[in-house]
C-alpha cells in the first residue's frame, strides 16, 4: 500500500494518517522552500521508528503552481504500479488539495481525511469510515520535532500512593502559608546525609516575621504515612522520595495535577525534561515541563504555580508550548490561587491567559468538582 500525503507544519496532520494507515511507502509533497528544514528528516525518523513503513520519499513542489503539483503526483502514481494508493487531505495548500482530488479521480486513488475529534479516518468521496485513528504518542512527537525526553526530574509517585498523596496535597492547599513556613524550615534544617536520619520540627516556626504552627501539617504527613513520629516533635522519613517531596515547595501541586490527569488524558508525565539532540545551538536549560499530557495526539503543557500567577508565568508557559510543541501544542496554567474570587469579571489574568492561548485550572475546582468537567472546561477555552 502507498500513501501520498501533503506535508504539513501541523505534525498531527502529517503523522496521524501514516500511523493509522500503516502503508509500506509514504510519498510526501512539500513546499520546495521548506525541503531543507530540520523537521523534514526528524519526521522521517519518527515514521521509520514504527517499523512498518519501509520507504519515505519527499517531493518538493511549487505550491503555487498547479501543473508542477499535478506532474509530481503523476510521477508518484507511475512509480506505484499496481499497488493500492491512498491520498491524505488533512494538510496541504489549496492548490495541493485541488490537484490531489483531480489525481484521485484520474488514477483511482482513495481520498482520505483524518477526523481527529471523531477519531476516525474517512473516505472523502463517500463519507465512509475506513478505520479508527491510531494516535501518536509523546515519544513519537518528540522524535518528530528532533528532540528526546530525558529522565524525569521528579521521583514519580507510585499508584498505591496516589490516594494519600492527593489527600496530603489537599491538606496543604488549605494551609498554603503554613506550608511555606514548614517547607522553608525543612529545607534548611534536615540532614541530607541520609533520608533515614531523624529530624526535629518545632511546634512554632518563625517565618517572615510571623509565628506559624507546624502541628497540623506534620500530623497530616504522619497520618498519611510520609513520616513516623519517633517522639513528640521528632520525625523520620519513611521513604527517600518523601524527603524530596517534603523539601520541595511546588511538587505537591505538580503531583496532584499529574495524578488527576491520568484518568482523563491518553498519556501523562511528571517533571519532563527535553533535550534537543539535533540542534546543539538550542539552549536546553529551561526545557522542563511540570506536567505534560497527550490527548488525541495533541501535546498539552501544564505549568503549576502554588501562588498568584503573574504576567511572566502566563507568557512563559505559552511561549514554552509554542517553542517546543509548535502550532498544534496547547498549554494550561494550574494554580492554587483562586483567581475567580479576586477577578470575577476576568479583567486581569483571564485576559492575559486568553491572549497567550493558555487554559486555566484552579485547583479548588479539581478538589470540589468532577475532574473530567474541570479538564474539559480548561481545554474548551484553548483555541
Amino acid at each position: 500500500m502507498i500513501l501520498i500525503d501533503f506535508f504539513d507544519a501541523d505534525l498531527i496532520n502529517t503523522l496521524v494518517p501514516v500511523k493509522t494507515l500503516k502503508p509500506d511507502k509514504v510519498y510526501f509533497l512539500l513546499d520546495s522552500k521548506k525541503e531543507h528544514d530540520r523537521e523534514i528528516k526528524a519526521v522521517a525518523e519518527a515514521i521509520y521508528a514504527w517499523g512498518y513503513v519501509k520507504e519515505v520519499y519527499y517531493y518538493p513542489v511549487n505550491i503555487y503552481d498547479m501543473k508542477d503539483i499535478q506532474d509530481r503526483l503523476g510521477e508518484i502514481r507511475e512509480t506505484a504500479g499496481e499497488e493500492q494508493v491512498y491520498m491524505e487531505f488533512s494538510g496541504g495548500s489549496e492548490l495541493m488539495i485541488a490537484a490531489g482530488f483531480d489525481a484521485c479521480r484520474k488514477h483511482n486513488a482513495i481520498a482520505t481525511y483524518v477526523d481527529i475529534p471523531g477519531e476516525r479516518m474517512i473516505n472523502m468521496l463517500t463519507g465512509e469510515e475506513l478505520m479508527k485513528v491510531s494516535h501518536i504518542t509523546l515519544d513519537d512527537y518528540f522524535r518528530a520535532i528532533g528532540a528526546k525526553r530525558l529522565d524525569d526530574s521528579r521521583a514519580l509517585p507510585r499508584p498505591a500512593e496516589y490516594e494519600r498523596i492527593c489527600k496530603m496535597a489537599e491538606a496543604i492547599f488549605t494551609r498554603i502559608t503554613d506550608w511555606h513556613a514548614l517547607q522553608d524550615y525543612l529545607s534548611k534544617h534536615i540532614s541530607y546525609e541520609g533520608w533515614y536520619n531523624s529530624f526535629k520540627v518545632p511546634e512554632c516556626l518563625d517565618y517572615n516575621g510571623k509565628r506559624i504552627n507546624s502541628t497540623f501539617l506534620m500530623s497530616k504527613f504522619r497520618d498519611y504515612g510520609f513520616v513516623e513520629e519517633m517522639e513528640q516533635g521528632v520525625f523520620r522519613f519513611l521513604d527517600a522520595r518523601y524527603q524530596q517531596y517534603m523539601v520541595n515547595y511546588g511538587i505537591w501541586l505538580e503531583m496532584y495535577i499529574y495524578i488527576k490527569a491520568l484518568d482523563f488524558f491518553d498519556e501523562a508525565y511528571l517533571g519532563v525534561v527535553i533535550d534537543w539532540k539535533s540542534d546543539k545551538a538550542i539552549d536546553t536549560q529551561d526545557n522542563e515541563i511540570d506536567v505534560l499530557v497527550m490527548r488525541k495526539s495533541m501535546p498539552i503543557f501544564i505549568s503549576c504555580k502554588m501562588k498568584k500567577p503573574g504576567n511572566y508565568d502566563v507568557y512563559e508557559v505559552g511561549y514554552l508550548a509554542s517553542r517546543l510543541g509548535g502550532e498544534n501544542a496547547r498549554s494550561i496554567m494550574a494554580t492554587t490561587y483562586e483567581i475567580g474570587r479576586e477577578d470575577p469579571w476576568g479583567t486581569g489574568i483571564y485576559g492575559r491567559l486568553n491572549k497567550m492561548n493558555v487554559g486555566l485550572i484552579e485547583v479548588t475546582n479539581l478538589v470540589k468538582k468532577e475532574p473530567k468537567k474541570v479538564w474539559e472546561r480548561a481545554l474548551k477555552y484553548i483555541h
